[in-house]
């Protein structure tokens, strides 16, 4: 194409090049500007203003250039040296100019060994499926360096299995994105997934994603696998965690979508909601003042680890059970779940958390109000403990805030709520140590009986039948206040605690030599 001074209007010249696979290694001649039309070195049209679109593919893989020589630019294609379309290829930086762009098609699909530090502009993986990459680096540590950028389109995979230190962004169009080394995905300054692709995390490490994430396709972090988000949105339609995930500080996450997996999820001084979690087997983990994981909908189910610390797990309108094996532990924490179920072999623990101080004479002594709640608070439509069940009280009780307490009535020592007191203080005769606190209704199932704290009355019952443990003997009792809506054990100073620490150890021999010095 010869272009003449008179047939070019002023600004700068588009040229369209088709996809040009069938291209082999040489010089293209695109356009020859006339004479006086400018050459190279004028001010109107020379490589500055002249535009070439959709440069880069040849027969498999390619970079290329443009390069002016007198009044003709040249398209000059190297393609890179392929063993055959399926087993791969090399990418030798020796051969590559600084700044181009690479295309890689579905021809030459493989393995690509990447030979020295390779600095393109733009490095466009546009592949289908079964026409699958693979970037490795060669024996001296070849890399992605410099401003590039990564853009994966496409239906097929690309699997980064080597460490990258380019700075530009990540864009995952369409397809899968695997990342496999812990450094794959370089600096770069930001990491953004369009709705429909995957993002896999199978690096055995830790991913630490360097910028921003917008991510809103479809998450999978493999086992061993750690994938820190630490800044931008965690949009994703689906997360199947069965590595970790941690979310961090100032990430908002309040669109995570679907969970599942048997991972481990932590939200750290940050906020995550997703939409389900039924199918989530893992560990949750919430910590800090300013966390919260919440959850629209769904019946949670699981035997594994929830720890809320400072921070609040709010399931309100959802279920959770914690099945046989299940734990969970909160401290300074809030739980909000529509009903809560604690099942044969499953314990939960409250540590110094949502609750007034366990002694009745202590908290008088510093002038609070009976039934004050010094830490967070539970708001749940039940909590049903189930025989043979764990529910561990360090220094506190629980409030349910005006819902629901069921609790088991067998005379069998292997089907009662085992009761656990963890405390550094002794226990005197009449101290009142506070369980549950706000409840609206109590249902004793051993004699079917339902108290409403409306009838104003007040149930003394033997603790021995809802309770085992070290702190719990025939004399204990166990008190319904209606008025006060309080359930709490009374006459615990006549058991003596089976030793938890040394400190329990030496209160325990304090209280059998002070008993022995009585009779």
């Amino acid at each position: 194409m010869t272009l003449t001074q008179a047939s070019l209007a002023t600004g700068a010249l588009n040229i369209y090049l088709d996809r040009t696979d069938g291209w082999s290694n040489g010089r293209y001649k695109i356009i020859t500007l006339a004479s006086g039309a400018g050459g190279p070195n004028e001010a109107l049209w020379n490589e500055s203003n002249v535009v070439v679109h959709g440069k880069g593919a040849a027969v498999g893989a390619s970079f290329s250039d443009l390069v002016w020589e007198g009044s003709s630019l040249y398209y000059v294609v190297n393609r890179m040296e392929w063993d055959g379309e399926e087993t791969g290829g090399v990418w030798d930086s020796s051969q590559q100019k600084d700044g181009v762009d690479v295309y890689f098609g579905n021809a030459g699909s493989g393995t690509v060994m990447v030979v020295g530090n390779v600095s393109p502009s733009l490095i466009v993986v546009d592949n289908s499926v079964d026409d699958d990459y693979v970037f490795v680096s060669d024996e001296s540590g070849g890399k992605i360096t410099g401003d590039a950028s990564l853009v994966k389109s496409g239906a097929g995979c690309l699997a980064l299995d080597m460490e990258n230190d380019y700075s530009g962004s990540t864009l995952l169009q369409e397809g899968e994105l695997r990342v496999r080394h812990v450094a794959a995905l370089g600096n770069t300054s930001d990491l953004t997934t369009v709705k429909g692709s995957f993002l896999v995390i199978e690096a055995p490490g830790e991913v630490t994603l360097a910028g921003r994430a917008d991510i809103g396709s479809q998450v999978k972090v493999e086992t061993h696998s750690t994938l820190f988000v630490q800044e931008g949105e965690y949009y994703a339609e689906k997360s199947e965690i069965n590595g970790r995930l941690v979310i961090q500080e100032g990430v908002d996450a309040s669109g995570a979508g679907e969970l599942k997996g048997n991972g481990v999820v932590e939200v750290l001084d940050s906020s995550a909601r997703f939409s389900n979690i039924s199918e989530f087997a893992g560990n949750l983990r919430v910590l800090g003042d300013a966390a919260s994981l919440s959850v629209t909908e769904g019946t949670y189910a699981t035997d594994g680890r929830i720890s809320i610390s400072g921070g609040m797990l709010d399931m309100h309108n959802s279920n959770l059970i914690l099945e046989h094996g299940g734990m969970m532990t909160l401290e300074s924490a809030t739980l909000k779940a529509k009903n809560i179920v604690v099942e044969q072999g499953a314990e939960l623990v409250l540590s110094e958390t949502m609750s007034e101080y366990t002694l009745n004479r202590y908290a008088q002594s510093v002038g609070m109000e009976y039934n004050t709640v010094v830490g967070g608070v539970v708001e749940s439509g039940s909590l049903t403990l189930m025989p043979g069940s764990y529910y561990v009280a360090a220094g506190t009780h629980l409030c349910l805030n005006g819902g629901r307490l069921i609790l088991p009535g067998h005379t069998e020592a292997e089907q009662k709520v085992i009761l656990t007191l963890e405390s550094d203080v002794e226990y005197g005769y009449d101290d009142k140590v506070w369980l549950f606190s706000g409840v609206e209704m109590v249902e004793f199932e051993e004699e079917a009986l339902t108290i409403d704290t409306l009838s104003g009355q007040v149930l003394t019952l033997c603790a021995a039948d809802y309770f085992g443990g070290p702190w719990i003997n025939e004399q204990t009792l166990l008190i319904y206040d209606a008025l006060g809506t309080n359930v709490y054990l009374q006459h615990v100073g006549n058991a003596v605690p089976e030793p938890r620490s040394s400190i329990l150890a030496l209160l325990g021999l304090a209280t059998i030599c002070l008993r022995k010095k009585r009779a």
